[in-house]
């Protein structure tokens, strides 16, 4: 069991790099909106803050990851039931906006959809 959870870590681990370029990406969208006074300057510091939020828990979220040691856990289903714990606490402990947590779902759902495939 340690090799498919060794292996769901590692693809999640991908998934969140992803994740985290899509937010660069927002930020740059963002900066070229403010640039062509699309968005107010209000508008452009919230998306920002918002973001920038995101981006350090997903940072958090990836050291809660590379913390893991796989061959702990008995199932992939405990694996990712301590993983969402982990990470739940670190967004709590560090004031991270709860939409993130929609965000990781998706991509632990993507990965567990994947690795069992």
């Amino acid at each position: 069991m340690s090799d498919l959870n060794c292996k769901y870590l590692q693809l999640l681990l991908i998934e969140l790099d992803d994740l985290h370029g899509d937010l660069d990406m927002l930020v740059d969208a963002y900066k070229k909106e403010k640039a062509d006074n699309k968005i107010s300057n209000y508008v452009f510091m919230e998306n920002l803050a918002l973001l920038h939020n995101e981006i350090i828990g997903i940072r958090l979220f990836h050291d809660v990851v590379d913390n893991l040691k796989t061959q702990k856990f008995a199932s992939l289903e405990e694996l990712i039931c301590r993983v969402k714990s982990e990470f739940n606490k670190k967004m709590h402990e560090n004031g991270i906006a709860a939409a993130l947590n929609k965000f990781i779902d998706k991509k632990l759902d993507k990965v567990e959809k994947f690795i069992r495939e």
